[in-house]
This record gives structure tokens, C-alpha cells and sequence, in this order.
């Protein structure tokens, strides 16, 4: 692999993979409580 002349490095390849991740997880945490949350307190 010939990473040395590539705009991007993959250091922040790495960042930005584990800030989606994070970011994917919190979403559907939110997701899974708003659902869960409905189902355990019918209105």
C-alpha cells in the first residue's frame, strides 16, 4: 500500500470511523430507549 502521497492519512481515516461509530451507537441508544420507552409507558 502506497499511503505516503494520499491526501488523507489514516489516522484521521480512524477518527472519523470511531466518531461515526459513536455517533451510530448514541443514535440508536435513543432510538432503542424512545421505542422501548413507548412500550413500557403507553400514554
Amino acid at each position: 500500500m502506497n499511503s505516503k502521497h494520499s491526501n488523507h492519512s489514516p489516522v484521521k481515516e480512524a477518527g472519523k470511523g470511531c466518531i461515526l461509530g459513536i455517533v451510530l451507537m448514541i443514535v440508536g441508544f435513543s432510538i432503542a430507549h424512545f421505542v422501548l420507552g413507548m412500550e413500557f409507558f403507553p400514554r
